[in-house]
């Protein structure tokens, strides 16, 4: 019994240390881009591409990335909703990561495209969509507590998930 726990408790971790790779690895690269390309915008070296039609590129530019966040948190749901019930808890994990990776691809999708679109303008519209994906990003940070909720685990499965964390929290402090 002891054995069958260790391999428990170790795909758990397993699970949070992808997902949280992922997670974090997709939210660097955009951010380190966007803020290189906000400071070198603000000291004066770039100037944005003369379109007639920029107006109409700063209205539709979030449109597009807001539908694009709207599609990937409704994907996530789908895909979620379609998890077995009655799956083993290891199953259950490789496919919330797999409906996981939807969600964080479409944000970052939406936050590339903020990117480009200040990039091409310079506008504060651009700023303003990147910042408020990135809130919906920082929503949507894996936690055991959203996992747990988000799977509708019960009992055992519950209580492997959060003390897996809580007994890591009291290892490493």
């Amino acid at each position: 019994m002891s054995n069958e726990n260790n391999e428990k408790l170790y795909s758990i971790k397993s699970f949070f240390d992808k997902i949280n790779l992922f997670f974090h690895g997709i939210l660097a690269v955009p951010l380190t881009v966007f803020g290189w390309l906000f400071l070198e915008a603000k000291d004066g070296r770039y100037s944005t591409v003369e379109v007639d039609n920029m107006d109409v590129f700063n209205f539709l530019g979030p449109i597009v990335i807001f539908g694009i966040v709207g599609i990937s948190f409704s994907l996530f749901k789908k895909k979620l909703r379609k998890i077995d019930n009655h799956l083993p808890l290891q199953e259950k994990l490789e496919n919330y990561l797999k409906c996981s990776w939807i969600k964080f691809i479409g944000l970052e999708l939406a936050l590339i495209l903020s990117v480009l679109g200040y990039y091409l303008t310079f506008t504060n519209t651009f700023v303003a969509m990147f910042m408020i994906v990135l809130v919906f990003f920082s929503l949507s940070k894996p936690t055991p507590y959203r996992v747990v909720e988000s799977l509708q685990l019960k009992d055992d499965e519950k209580d492997s998930v959060v003390n897996k964390v809580k007994k890591d929290e009291r290892l490493i402090n």
